[in-house]
């Protein structure tokens, strides 16, 4: 079979996690490409982006902010 000049390279794009020889996930290049971009981002125990919402001050800011 012959080798075609267009075919495209091997594309590492995902990276196993393993522990103790046991696959624990993965991580994508895209996932490091943001911890990189964004170090500071906020997020949870389990690695989720925390967001918040700005409201304004009114007489019913309380009532507004729990919804």
């Amino acid at each position: 079979m012959k080798k075609q000049k267009n075919s495209p390279k091997h594309k590492i794009e995902k990276l196993p996690l393993v522990k103790d020889g046991r696959l624990e996930g993965l991580i994508t290049i895209k996932d490091i490409e943001k911890v990189i971009e964004f170090p500071n981002a906020a997020k949870d125990e389990h690695g989720r982006l925390l967001v918040a919402a700005a409201i304004g001050i009114s007489k019913d800011t309380d009532i507004r902010a729990q919804n």
